[in-house]
């Protein structure tokens, strides 16, 4: 790259298991000898996860009660048995309308986890050392690295039936987040680029612009919870009353063990 132009690095590399956090070190490093000589032409891409303790507005506590309020039948009766749970929003002292979402995803594995927080802290650094940081938030995909897990494919085929939530097609989530990429480069109003002087509430503020959390954020209950639901629901679509009956069965051992506990 010639002296005095600018450097856009993408972080998109993923690789499964601990090899995500390797690969993510890797791209790390690279970020770190260039800084070292182009800092003030360097701008860092990153796609982020919703699927993570998030900074969020406090717009989607709001839409996370209606729902929690209009959930099917099904869903509340898993709730009063402690099966589902409701999603966790936890108030900031110092950001006024910000919240933090709770939706850390152990599905996903501890890797994924600690890879995104990698990234994360090194796009906050450079952010807040004047750097531009591009961090769009994605939502659900149906991407092989997903859909290759045989149980991963299956919880994005119910993720709908947790309202807001959807998966989307890889076809459309690419153009959209490539869109959001092209907004923080070239608008010179976006908060990617009002980097100067910034603080943590201006990063956040700058990832929450673009974020597309596909109803993570403002879902009724804790994806973490919702495994066993999904299941229920994938045996009564495929074994229809014998899915049911296994289920209904599985129903009242469960009620009589929460019994003989109490």
């Amino acid at each position: 790259v010639p002296e005095g132009k600018e450097i856009y690095i993408c972080s998109y590399a993923y690789m499964d298991g601990g090899r995500f956090v390797q690969v993510t070190a890797a791209m790390d490093a690279i970020i770190r000898r260039i800084e070292r000589h182009r800092k003030e032409k360097v701008t860092l891409v990153y796609i982020d996860t919703p699927t993570h303790p998030c900074v969020v507005p406090a717009l989607c506590k709001t839409q996370a009660d209606r729902y929690f309020k209009d959930a099917p039948l099904f869903q509340k009766l898993c709730q009063m048995l402690g099966v589902l749970k409701p999603n966790i929003h936890i108030p900031i002292r110092e950001m006024k309308n910000r919240l933090i979402c709770d939706q850390l995803s152990v599905f996903q594995g501890p890797n994924y986890a600690i890879a995104k927080l990698m990234q994360r802290m090194r796009a906050m650094k450079h952010y807040l050392g004047g750097g531009k940081v591009s961090m769009s938030v994605g939502p659900a995909a149906a991407t092989y690295s997903v859909l290759h897990s045989s149980s991963a494919a299956i919880a994005m085929k119910y993720l709908h039936k947790f309202a807001p939530n959807r998966c989307f097609l890889v076809e459309t989530v690419k153009p959209l987040l490539f869109m959001f990429l092209v907004y923080d480069i070239k608008n010179l109003k976006s908060k990617a680029n009002s980097c100067k002087n910034s603080t943590p509430t201006d990063f956040f503020g700058s990832v929450i612009e673009n974020a597309w959390h596909g109803g993570t954020w403002s879902s009724a209950y804790s994806l973490r919870s919702t495994g066993n639901v999904i299941a229920a629901y994938y045996l009564i679509e495929r074994y229809g009353k014998f899915g049911l009956i296994a289920l209904f069965t599985a129903g009242i051992i469960g009620a009589m063990t929460l019994v003989r506990k109490r």
